[in-house]
């Protein structure tokens, strides 16, 4: 509790001049009346003096009342300070715990999810290399020789012949065959084969599509020239009727494709009329079996040649000149 100020000097004796009835000395702190009536002014005096001391002890009291509250205030707050300062180390306790507790917890779901993670690639490997098997190694798409079609087989290709070849890949699984090495297979067992298609038909079968040659031209007893110049054999019994073809100092593959492509670009009418095409380093020259030729030049232009002299040919000439299908001549 605060100390009480002291009161001032004057009013110190004033009041001990009041208790002793007046009878001491005058106050000093009132005035000095020259007045014969001396008493009428001291209790005027007094009585301001009184009120001052009024004054002054309400002020004591409202001072007092403030100093309490303060007190009360500061005590209090040092209750809350100490009961702050008491009861943070368990708050925190209690924080630490709880952060602790949810750290656990995300830890826990991470290892949970990171172990399904891993689970589920093991199950997809497992049943990825299941499946590598089952196509790849298993029987369950094996390939089974009655079930081998062959397609667009004509004279002098046999289809048995190549159903019968492809026999030996029976049991091999459709997925590790290879279709190009199997149509280079076919194509190269026979010459008269032009292109060959592989198709895979499962679960266990193959279709094969032929495309075959057509002779055109004959070049020996045992030989055939074919479409695009390829050489092929010559059956018995196979080339009946059809043109003689004669390569003479030039490059004999050359020679026979240059050959083909006139024999083919001919009209079938102006084939029956021709006994022999030969080519030779001057060009090529058709032998015509009324005992005439005709001058053709190289295979440029032949379906525009061919138009020409199957028009020229129905008049009648020993020589027929059409290397310039533009200007073609006869005599």
């Amino acid at each position: 509790m605060a100390k009480r100020p002291p009161l001032p000097r004057a009013a110190s004796e004033s009041a001990r001049s009041v208790a002793h009835g007046g009878e001491a000395g005058a106050d000093p702190a009132l005035p000095q009346s020259p007045s014969p009536s001396g008493s009428a002014f001291r209790r005027r005096a007094r009585e301001e003096h009184g009120k001052k001391t009024a004054v002054t002890s309400r002020d004591r009291a409202a001072l007092t009342r403030v100093t309490r509250r303060e007190t009360a205030i500061t005590a209090q707050g040092s209750k809350s300070t100490s009961a702050s300062h008491t009861t943070t180390p368990a708050a925190e306790s209690v924080v630490t715990t709880a952060l602790a507790r949810k750290l656990e917890e995300r830890r826990t779901k991470q290892r949970r999810r990171r172990v399904h993670v891993r689970m589920g690639l093991l199950a997809a490997l497992v049943v990825l290399l299941i499946a590598v098997y089952a196509v790849g190694f298993s029987p369950l798409f094996a390939l089974e020789a009655h079930r081998i079609t062959v397609m667009g087989a004509q004279a002098p290709v046999d289809a048995a012949s190549i159903s019968k070849d492809l026999g030996s890949l029976e049991g091999t699984p459709l997925p590790r065959l290879d279709s190009d090495a199997i149509a280079d297979r076919i194509s190269a067992k026979d010459a008269w084969i032009k292109d060959v298609e592989v198709e895979k038909d499962y679960p266990h079968g193959l279709r094969i599509r032929l495309s075959v040659r057509q002779a055109v031209a004959i070049l020996s007893d045992t030989e055939l020239l074919a479409s695009g110049g390829a050489v092929v054999s010559r059956p018995e019994g196979q080339g009946e009727g059809l043109v003689t073809a004669r390569i003479d100092g030039v490059d004999a593959h050359a020679g026979r494709v240059e050959a083909a492509r006139i024999i083919e670009a001919l009209s079938e009418e102006t084939r029956t009329q021709v006994s022999e095409v030969v080519v030779g380093k001057a060009g090529t020259r058709l032998v015509l079996k009324s005992g005439g030729d005709v001058e053709w030049g190289t295979s440029d232009d032949a379906q525009l040649k061919a138009r020409v002299i199957a028009v020229l040919l129905q008049r009648q000439a020993n020589h027929y000149d059409v290397t310039d299908p533009i200007n073609p001549t006869t005599r």
